[in-house]
């Protein structure tokens, strides 16, 4: 059977987020983040009328328009309502959460919060890596694990489904490169991330 390769994993994710989030239920300018409640990481508003959408680690340029009290969020053809609260900030309801200016996420690389052991993620003596990188948030994770100098996992969970890939991986300096499947992906090294792009989405795995 065909392995779900690397970006279809991630990118697939991506895609479910945005179409729960259209399916649940005055102006604004800059970065507002999401509560514990959230589904996105953060929105940021720009005076041209976009918006980056971040996501699992990921961003995704999307539209928005002002209409009243509310704040209509356009991106790969879905749209999500946002509602202009009293204290400013944007209520979105149901999954979606409230995301408000300078407001604080919890992390998403606390220990067992998804299930997987912590392990150390030093530089293994060979050059390799070692330990578990993770994006993503409370709704749905991708996790690179780094099994020894050569091997590494990457698995996508969410609630009641579970997806993996076996792949390979090199490092030369601070870049890593990835191959699953036939498919490379190169991440830069910045200190405990791994910062890559792919279908027009920045990801950024940060070291459990």
């Amino acid at each position: 059977m065909r392995q779900p390769t690397i970006s279809t994993l991630a990118h697939s994710a991506f895609l479910l987020a945005l179409a729960l989030t259209t399916a649940c239920g005055g102006g604004v300018q800059g970065l507002y983040s999401g509560g514990d409640d959230a589904f996105f990481q953060s929105l940021e508003f720009k005076s041209d009328g976009k918006v980056e959408i971040t996501f699992m680690g990921m961003a995704r340029e999307g539209t928005y328009v002002i209409e009243d009290d509310r704040v209509k969020v356009t991106a790969s053809g879905d749209t999500q309502i946002f509602k202009i609260r009293d204290d400013g900030c944007l209520a979105g309801g149901g999954l979606v959460g409230t995301y408000c200016k300078g407001g604080e996420r919890s992390s998403v690389a606390t220990s067992g919060s998804s299930g997987v052991g912590s392990e150390s993620g030093t530089l293994a003596g060979s050059g390799g890596l070692r330990g578990t990188y993770e994006a993503g948030n409370e709704a749905m994770r991708i996790l690179l694990r780094f099994q020894d100098a050569q091997r590494v996992r990457v698995m996508v969970t969410s609630p009641g489904a579970n997806n993996a890939a076996d792949g390979s991986y090199t490092v030369t300096s601070d870049q890593v490169v990835i191959t699953a499947d036939g498919e490379s992906m190169t991440f830069a090294r910045q200190g405990d991330a791994l910062v890559g792009d792919f279908d027009g989405m920045a990801v950024r795995f940060m070291r459990k």
